[in-house]
């Protein structure tokens, strides 16, 4: 996409992919724009509506669908697999997201707990939550992650900036 700055104004993007996981820009190009009218167009088929020389029934895809059903879904008929996910399916999460809120401010009313997965800073990162509960409903207020290499001294200033705000 870089590249296109130096094309003529309204060149075109085109991508095309097999799907996988749901998540990554595929995914989320397939959600936002996936039967919406609009700049983006998002087809989705399988292989053998794509290219008609391909025989739904062929030997290719016949072995593929019976070594791996859920690989083979995927990559010939165009579907996004739900094998790989993460722990909690993604509309899990989405049911539990309030849309546009990046973060809460805090509120005198409210008792917050803060959870710290601490790191050395040359090897994985360091992450802070701060929540509270609203009658039986746990809200995440506010999450950071800091990404190696960094000074550990330098995040718990920070992390605990953030907390005393809380």
């Amino acid at each position: 996409k870089p590249a296109m700055a130096t094309m003529m104004p309204g060149a075109m993007l085109i991508g095309i992919s097999s799907p996988h996981a749901r998540k990554g820009l595929l995914w989320e190009k397939y959600r936002t724009h996936y039967g919406h009218p609009g700049s983006v167009l998002v087809a989705q088929a399988p292989t053998w509506v794509m290219n008609p020389t391909v025989p739904e029934d062929g030997e290719i895809i016949s072995e593929a669908y019976d070594s791996d059903p859920a690989w083979a879904k995927a990559e010939y008929g165009a579907v996004f697999r739900t094998d790989v996910a993460a722990l909690v399916p993604i509309e899990v999460i989405e049911a539990c997201i309030e849309s546009g809120v990046r973060e809460r401010a805090p509120q005198r009313q409210y008792h917050y707990r803060a959870f710290v997965d601490p790191s050395g800073g040359s090897a994985d990162s360091m992450t802070l939550a701060i929540a509270h509960k609203e009658g039986s409903t746990a809200i995440l207020d506010a999450v950071r992650e800091v990404k190696p290499p960094f000074s550990p001294e330098a995040v718990v200033d920070e992390f605990a900036g953030l907390m005393r705000r809380y």
